[in-house]
C-alpha cells in the first residue's frame, strides 16, 4: 500500500556511473539520480517533478550491491512477456524476475501472488478448458 500520489523509490547504480556519482555530495547524488529517473517517467508515475523528493538516503557501497548487467531489465520484461503469453499458469519471483536487491526479491514476489490471485479470479468466473482426450 502506498500513500495517494506518493510512493518509494530505490534506485542502484553500478559500474561506470557509480564511480562518478560517488565522490559527490548527497545532495547533489539525490538530484542528479531523480532527474535521470525523470528521463523515462513511466505513465501514472509519481516521480517528484523537482528532482527533490520528500527524503533520500544514500548509500556508498563499493562493489558490494548485486550488479545487473547492461540492458538486464529489457531481458527481464521478454521474459515476462513471453511467459504471459506461452504458460498462463506460472508466475516466477525472484532477484532474476526484477532488481538484484532484497527490494526486488519482495517486489517480484509481490508481483507474482498478485498475477496468481489475477488468474484464480478468472478461472472462477471462466473455468479453463481441458483439452479432449483422443481415442
Amino acid at each position: 500500500m502506498r500513500a495517494p500520489g506518493k510512493s518509494t523509490l530505490d534506485l542502484l547504480v553500478g559500474r561506470e556511473r557509480a564511480k562518478e556519482l560517488f565522490p559527490l555530495d548527497d545532495d547533489d547524488i539525490k538530484r542528479q539520480m531523480l532527474h535521470d529517473a525523470g528521463r523515462r517517467r513511466p505513465p501514472d508515475s509519481n516521480l517528484p517533478a523537482d528532482d527533490e523528493g520528500l527524503f533520500t538516503r544514500v548509500y556508498r557501497w563499493k562493489e558490494a550491491v548485486c550488479m545487473g548487467l547492461p540492458h538486464m531489465f529489457k531481458g527481464i520484461d521478454k521474459v515476462r512477456h513471453q511467459l504471459n503469453k506461452e504458460v498462463i499458469n506460472l508466475f516466477l519471483a525472484g532477484d532474476y524476475m526484477h532488481a538484484p536487491s532484497v527490494n526486488g526479491v519482495m517486489a517480484s514476489g509481490i508481483d507474482a501472488a498478485r498475477q496468481a490471485g489475477e488468474f484464480l479470479a478468472k478461472c472462477i468466473i471462466t473455468p479453463i478448458k481441458k483439452p479432449k482426450k483422443q481415442g
